[in-house]
């Protein structure tokens, strides 16, 4: 099975995109506000982007699962702040990143179904 390489660069650029995507979220809790620094999130985003690639029984690599926890924390943290709801700390990260994760594995599939 073949996997995509992601290098350091497109790695930074993607972190930075990030952070000004948390930057423009307003009411979002921030990686800062919560009290985690880049390396927790990515450790957590790994956990929180593994855990959904078990829970929805799909098959990503280790960068995947990185950036789909990442990603998938501010998707979710994004929505739930539309309900009034915001996860702080690692926990709320973890829990935010793992349901943002699921959405997201989810709308890729539904994107594969209809391509």
């Amino acid at each position: 099975m073949s996997r995509n390489k992601v290098s350091p660069l497109m790695l930074s650029a993607c972190f930075r995109r990030l952070e000004a995507h948390i930057n423009l979220i307003e009411g979002e809790v921030s990686m800062e506000d919560a009290g985690i620094g880049w390396i927790a999130a990515i450790i957590i985003g790994g956990i929180a982007g593994w855990l959904a690639e078990m829970f929805m029984k799909s098959n990503m690599g280790v960068i995947m699962n990185i950036i789909l926890g990442i990603v998938g924390a501010i998707v979710a943290n994004f929505i739930l702040s539309l309900f009034g709801v915001v996860l702080g700390g690692w926990l709320g990260y973890l829990i935010a990143g793992f349901i943002g994760a699921c959405i997201l594995i989810a709308l890729a599939r539904m994107v594969r179904r209809t391509a």
